[in-house]
């Protein structure tokens, strides 16, 4: 998906997360399988995404970093877990590209959890 391509369906997307008619699970899913971050050149995060969106991705990208590795990391639809441990590469990548750039900062405690936060 292209990066114009990819704003304009997020724009959707993130109105229906807004109105609950999307469950988290949906936006994650979403950003995380169609973000052409290789794409994003000199744009800016919040050239993307609106302030709650970035703050549910720092927060859902800390969870699943922390977590990887560790396995339980998911959601229930129609009564089955549906595993997104994976997502903790995904999320490692992209904040790690946006840290070289300094756009966040991650960081891990002793106890090996993660914070990210974004730059102002």
């Amino acid at each position: 998906m292209k990066i114009d391509e990819f704003k304009a369906e997020l724009k959707d997307v993130e109105r229906l997360w807004h109105e609950d008619v999307f469950s988290d699970s949906v936006l994650e899913k979403f950003i995380l399988s169609n973000l052409p971050y290789d794409e994003m050149g000199g744009l800016v995060p919040s050239d993307l995404f609106t302030q709650a969106v970035l703050d549910f991705l720092a927060e859902r990208g800390a969870m699943q970093i922390s977590h990887r590795g560790g396995g339980g990391v998911g959601y229930f639809s129609d009564g089955a877990f549906v595993d997104t441990s994976h997502y903790a590469s995904v999320y490692l990548s992209i904040f790690s590209k946006w840290q070289d750039n300094a756009w966040v900062v991650m960081e891990t405690s002793e106890s090996g959890e993660v914070s990210i936060r974004f730059n102002s």
